[in-house]
């Protein structure tokens, strides 16, 4: 099976044939009816499970007590960037978010011995459902160095670099079905990819940082960045193209197209999205920031000249909310429809201070909380949001979260009504789990509608307590 390259979004039924099941048109508009991707009733079955990798994931890692955030702790005993120096929404202290079911660890399988202790089993892992019984899961492998599973002290040299990425299939308890490491093809001779020189032979791209991976129409996206090739505050997005033994689910090849290849500027983690509906500006959109949100339409091919002339237009929505106390940053790249409430669902996130000058805490970012946001799938308006909330620790500590924490993957299955969200912790090891949409939709709260406050009012001051309770 091979998942061949297309000319424009959502325009080919014919465009990826999975065992003879084509994807299809839904009623609001073309992408992979999400029946096919994850429902329950016809999972997928392994004829010749010997084929199946035996190796898993290494047991949840130990951290130092400073990893932790220490929620319950008295509000005088917690950093001033945590209490007087910054605002919350609505005033109140992150919550630990729990699934109601058994979370997973999600990694690149590796040897348990000295050699490799203090490697990193994965960066933020990107999970989608793929299909029925089946999850895709792009995830960072870095071969040199520790990333933060152990925080260097000051001074010393930091080898974190990322060197790839790798796709992971998986069943829906994220045990490891096949795996492949991401290339790069130029099937059109294509000579120069950014600043490297390239040839038509198969090759791991170089320093593929923040991959994360997203259904957009009938494609599976890939974006990510990679500074020694463009640069730090360009996205690239590309078509992810898989390739399986011929009548099996055996996951041979991953690869992208160098041809293919659109740059995003300025940022990183952007959002590639879909609307359940066209607009006068098409269907498919990419936003710059989240909260307050900035969107563009996205160039329906994958055409440089296309997308710097959407990028000139004014940004969606129309009304141009103020600037906030907090700069809240894209996460999970993508924007999920939700048919329940005709919404769209992101993840934000903020990490405290706003900076990320290297200290004793982190090499980078540090105490990460997260929210929900929701948008109206027509305007593109904010709708409701969540209070803040962290991920329960991965190890014993579970009324408590990891300082770095990074939602990086978002889906939703519109038939079980689940949300899929995986996510990364300390840069060193991954998690996926699913929370029922009712239980994120009890969470979010409507804001004013047509107010350009209306963001700005959601922040103040924390509490003189810290007796944050579990969501």
């Amino acid at each position: 099976l091979t998942v061949r390259p297309t000319a424009k979004f959502g325009r080919r039924r014919e465009a990826v044939t999975l065992r003879s099941e084509a994807f299809v048109r839904r009623g609001r508009g073309t992408t992979l009816e999400s029946k096919i991707r994850c429902s329950s009733r016809k999972a997928v079955s392994f004829r010749n499970q010997s084929d199946l990798p035996s190796s898993q994931c290494t047991p949840p890692r130990d951290y130092a007590e400073d990893r932790f955030y220490g929620l319950g702790a008295p509000a005088a005993r917690q950093p001033a960037f945590l209490t007087t120096e910054t605002q919350y929404v609505r005033g109140e202290w992150p919550k630990v978010l729990a699934p109601p079911t058994r979370r997973h660890k999600v990694c690149i399988p590796r040897t348990n011995d000295r050699a490799t202790s203090l490697k990193s089993d994965g960066l933020n892992p990107s999970t989608v459902f793929f299909r029925p019984g089946l999850l895709l899961t792009v995830i960072g492998d870095s071969r040199d160095g520790d990333n933060q599973c152990v925080v260097p002290k000051p001074g010393t040299k930091h080898g974190a670099g990322m060197k790839q990425a790798t796709v992971l299939l998986q069943d829906m308890a994220f045990n490891i079905l096949g795996r492949a490491v991401v290339k790069l093809r130029s099937p059109g001779g294509q000579r120069k990819w950014g600043r490297l020189s390239i040839s038509s032979a198969r090759r791991v791209p170089p320093e593929m940082t923040d991959a994360k991976i997203r259904w957009l129409g009938n494609r599976l996206m890939i974006s990510y960045y990679i500074i020694s090739v463009f640069s730090s505050s360009v996205q690239l997005l590309n078509e992810l193209h898989l390739q399986f033994k011929s009548g099996t689910w055996k996951l041979e090849e991953a690869f992208i197209i160098a041809e293919e290849t659109v740059e995003y500027c300025c940022g990183r983690n952007f959002p590639f999205f879909e609307l359940p509906h066209d607009v006068s500006d098409g269907r498919f959109f990419w936003g710059e920031w989240m909260l307050p949100p900035k969107f563009y339409p996205l160039s329906d091919s994958l055409d440089k000249r296309k997308h710097r002339e959407q990028h000139a237009k004014s940004p969606f929505p129309v009304l141009q909310y103020d600037a906030l106390p907090v700069s809240v940053h894209g996460t999970s790249a993508t924007l999920v429809y939700i048919p329940e409430t005709d919404e769209l669902l992101g993840i934000g996130h903020i990490h405290r201070p706003g900076n990320r000058i290297p200290s004793s805490y982190s090499i980078h970012g540090h105490h990460y909380t997260h929210l929900f946001v929701t948008y109206n799938s027509t305007t593109l308006e904010v709708n409701r949001v969540s209070n803040e909330f962290c991920f329960p620790a991965l190890g014993g500590l579970t009324a408590d979260c990891e300082i770095v924490q990074f939602a990086s993957g978002l889906d939703f299955c519109e038939q079980t009504k689940q949300i899929l969200i995986s996510w990364g912790i300390n840069d060193c090891e991954g998690v996926g789990g699913f929370f029922p949409w009712t239980m994120i939709d009890d969470m979010l709260f409507s804001i004013t509608s047509q107010d350009p406050k209306a963001l700005v009012n959601l922040f103040s001051p924390p509490p003189s307590s810290f007796l944050p309770e579990t969501q």
